[in-house]
């Protein structure tokens, strides 16, 4: 009999159930997404703005490691950015994107931009010059609050890698050799204005 009045009870709440509606469903918001694998898809047939085609196009391009070599077919849409001020703001952007995030050095970017005007190509070397700066100071922030003179060395073997590439053996022992501080801080200085690697190692000597 406990059974039987279970199964009543039952089927009594599940008829007066139906017939009511949740009292804030029209209140609530569809959560419901569609998703998407873009992996396979190819970017050019989105309908995307450029900025963001090309912005995608970077991502990918480091996801799969190839940035340096894609790179500058990535930003073939250079005019576009170029129309207007907002459009160089976006094509800055971009270029601080692949500079920061895909770990390129400035010579790498630089040759990116050296077949467009002079102008604007002057701009964008601003740019980068900006990025090296700020790097630097960073570096040299955490060498003293470390207190090491070693902070400043690496920050400046970094900044000469990310322009030159690679340092030789010889490279690396003059800039560690260097106990004077001033002269680690004169050199990272004037290598974001444009001096030779071998200008640059000059001022450690």
């Amino acid at each position: 009999i406990f059974t039987q009045m279970l199964s009543y009870l039952a089927r009594i709440y599940e008829q007066q159930t139906e017939k009511q509606k949740p009292l804030l469903q029209r209140y609530l918001p569809n959560y419901e997404l569609a998703h998407f694998i873009l992996t396979n898809e190819s970017i050019d047939n989105m309908n995307f703005s450029v900025y963001s085609k090309t912005l995608f196009e970077i991502m990918k391009s480091i996801a799969y490691g190839d940035l340096s070599t894609e790179l500058p077919e990535i930003i073939d849409l250079k005019s576009i950015f170029q129309s207007g001020e907002k459009g160089l703001v976006k094509f800055r952007n971009l270029l601080k994107y692949a500079y920061t995030r895909g770990n390129l050095t400035a010579e790498q970017v630089t040759q990116v931009i050296s077949n467009i005007s002079a102008e604007t190509k002057e701009g964008e070397m601003i740019t980068i010059r900006e990025l090296m700066k700020q790097e630097y100071k960073q570096g040299r922030q955490e060498g003293r609050e470390e207190g090491l003179l070693k902070g400043v060395q690496e920050l400046l073997i970094k900044q000469l890698e990310r322009r030159f590439g690679p340092l030789s053996e010889n490279e690396h022992e003059t800039v560690h050799n260097c106990k004077n501080q001033d002269k680690l801080e004169s050199a990272s200085i004037i290598l974001v204005e444009d001096k030779t690697k071998e200008e640059v190692l000059a001022q450690l000597v």
